[in-house]
């Protein structure tokens, strides 16, 4: 059903107008009284969704034919109508010159407003249609950046380095970003970012060849991270579907609606992937370093030139999952592809990389990580560089964060020094304290064994109950003997406490 506006200056001949329209099979969605409330709709509205203008010649305060003219140059695709009570040659003469796609006679006839309105519709999405595919051949090689992300073999961790790449250069540089999961039979973007799989590539097959950037819109995922995500397809098989041509109109799309368009395009080489290798800016290979990974880079590679998708010269090698144990260095394995290759390495982060793929959280790989892919975007272009004014700002920052540290370990040193000198002094009043206790012990003691009371039991009652584990009491040749120890404030075993004595003599009375 044709979408038209309708521009009337009377009230009732607008609503039969809109009643006739409605009848022979186009639907109006807007109506206004006056030319100058029509042009502010369209400059704010356009003409995206609109296929027909049908103009009354009561139309105020812009004459019916001008405002046709004025139309017809601002938005070419929008088709224009006029109504004229009985038309003459004249007006039917006017109309060509002003732009107009057909002249409606008033009164209306049913046959006539039908013909016209589905003629003047069949120009308009013809019209539209020649525009949006002249775009996209002409967008197909420019726009914004587009990067292909290759795997030499599966499981190299392609589609890892193409999600965290496309993720800082959304969140660094404030260009408009778009992850395109172009691995057909494997898709995995939509795990690691944990997304529902309710709209995918597939979706846009029906409409390929009316493709516009509203259908692409309509099926891309926005991350919170400000990155755009079309994913591949649901079930492996039907990423034979996307063939060649359907390949090269999305990625037109895509690149002329972003900045920056990274591809995951995995292992596997169909037609869609081939295509997007050829339409790349640049394409880099992700291996690790053995022997399988960098074989597999060499048969990529191969195969690109032996299809004519890319020339060996035209792409590089990321070497990832290096580590110094590896048995082959990264030297050594640049030595063995041939190839040029990036100067940034990807080290071999197992554990952070697990936590970001098992809890579907990419943040969750760590600053470490994050910084690596960093150095790697800016060796791509699609991570900013880092100015030397932010490059001093993060040195003095690291320098003061390490004197912080330095600060703090420090205190706590002195802190514990005086802790223990604490404990020393305190421990050392104990020794003394319990030396007064004995004294008054054994005195007590001796007083009561001269009265013939029992020295234990008064010992026992001027004793403090601290002191009195492990004191020992005895009446040796007239004489009491007091054995004390001190408490311990901190736990030592029986060789190490003191043992304080003292004696009283017993005078018999």
């Amino acid at each position: 059903m044709a979408k038209a506006i309708l521009c009337c200056g009377d009230e009732s001949r607008g609503y039969e107008i809109r009643q006739a329209l409605t009848d022979a099979g186009a639907e109006v969605t807007r109506q206004y009284g006056s030319t100058q409330t029509l042009l502010t709709a369209m400059a704010q509205y356009g003409d995206t969704e609109v296929d027909l203008l049908v103009v009354d010649e009561t139309s105020t305060p812009m004459p019916m034919w001008e405002l046709s003219a004025e139309i017809s140059g601002r938005y070419p695709s929008v088709a224009v109508l006029t109504v004229v009570t009985e038309p003459t040659s004249q007006d039917y003469a006017t109309a060509l010159d002003s732009g107009s796609r057909g002249v409606i006679s008033y009164p209306l006839n049913f046959e006539n407003l039908a013909a016209r309105i589905q003629s003047a519709a069949a120009w308009s999405t013809s019209l539209r249609l020649a525009v949006n595919r002249e775009q996209s051949e002409e967008q197909q090689f420019g726009g914004g950046k587009m990067i292909a992300v290759a795997s030499s073999k599966g499981g190299a961790g392609a589609s890892t380095l193409a999600l965290h790449l496309a993720l800082e250069a959304a969140q660094s540089s404030g260009r408009k970003v778009v992850l395109l999961d172009l691995d057909l039979q494997k898709p995995d973007q939509s795990i690691l970012l944990d997304i529902p799989k309710q709209r995918d590539i597939t979706d846009l097959l029906p409409v390929i060849d009316e493709l516009s950037p509203r259908f692409v819109r309509d099926v891309l995922f926005e991350h919170p991270s400000g990155l755009s995500v079309l994913l591949g397809p649901k079930e492996g098989e039907q990423g034979e579907l996307i063939t060649e041509q359907a390949a090269k109109k999305i990625l037109g799309i895509l690149r002329s609606r972003f900045d920056i368009v990274i591809v995951d395009v995995g292992s596997y080489m169909g037609e869609a992937n081939a295509t997007a290798v050829e339409m790349a800016d640049e394409v880099a290979v992700v291996t690790q370093s053995d022997v399988l990974s960098l074989r597999g880079v060499r048969r990529l590679v191969g195969l690109w030139e032996r299809i004519g998708a890319r020339r060996s010269e035209d792409l590089k090698i990321v070497l990832n999952s290096v580590h110094k144990t590896n048995d082959i260095q990264p030297e050594s394995a640049r030595k063995i592809v041939a190839l040029p290759t990036y100067k940034t390495v990807v080290p071999r982060m197992t554990r952070a990389l697990e936590q970001s793929v098992n809890r579907r959280e990419p943040a969750a790989a760590g600053n470490d990580w994050s910084q690596k892919v960093q150095e790697l975007g800016r060796e791509m272009q699609v991570v900013p560089p880092v100015t030397l004014a932010k490059a001093k700002e993060t040195k003095t920052r690291r320098t003061r964060k390490k004197e912080d540290g330095q600060s703090s370990i420090e205190f706590v040193g002195v802190f514990l020094c005086f802790i223990v000198l604490a404990v020393l002094v305190l421990q050392l009043v104990l020794v003394g304290v319990t030396w007064m206790f004995a004294s008054h012990t054994a005195s007590e003691a001796a007083r009561a064994a001269a009265v013939g009371h029992s020295i234990v039991e008064t010992a026992e009652d001027v004793t403090p109950r601290a002191w009195q584990n492990g004191m020992q009491i005895n009446e040796n040749n007239g004489r009491v003997n007091v054995s004390m120890r001190p408490p311990m404030l901190v736990p030592m075993t029986d060789v190490l406490r003191l043992s304080i004595d003292a004696s009283a003599g017993v005078v018999r009375e």
